[in-house]
């Protein structure tokens, strides 16, 4: 618990690393932490975002609009942004449009954006299902 207040301090001193270190450290001491896991999800999009060119990402779908990586890219600036249901959008159509390894990173994605989220969040159930109808 002491590690996962460390990863929720750091988090809202905007420092990404240390945050996601306390953060793995209270998983590893308490993997079932929700709290801990939603910061560790939080702040991997959020690190993964800063390296975005979110300008050339866009430029990339309009060229090719399932492209799997810049549709995970910009998921990862959206939900970073608080944008989780355009983030959502984005994933399901990578989970829909690729197969093979592509389709099961964008899963994992997905996944992981569930996780960045409140468990009480209203949004997860329904986009819970949307993942499980576009996978079936």
């Amino acid at each position: 618990e002491v590690a996962a207040d460390e990863g929720a301090a750091a988090e809202q001193r905007g420092d990404l690393e240390a945050a996601g270190d306390a953060y793995r450290r209270a998983l590893s001491e308490e993997p079932a932490n929700a709290a801990a896991r939603s910061g560790l999800a939080r702040v991997e999009h959020a690190l993964r975002a800063k390296a975005v060119d979110e300008a050339d990402v866009r430029r990339r779908l309009k060229e090719d609009p399932t492209n799997a990586d810049a549709l995970l890219a910009l998921a990862d600036v959206l939900l970073a942004r608080g944008t989780a249901e355009e983030a959502f959008d984005r994933l399901l159509t990578a989970v829909r449009t690729t197969t093979g390894p592509d389709r099961e990173r964008a899963r994992q994605r997905y996944v992981e954006a569930l996780d960045a989220l409140p468990p009480d969040d209203p949004r997860v159930p329904a986009a819970r299902r949307a993942l499980t109808n576009a996978l079936f």
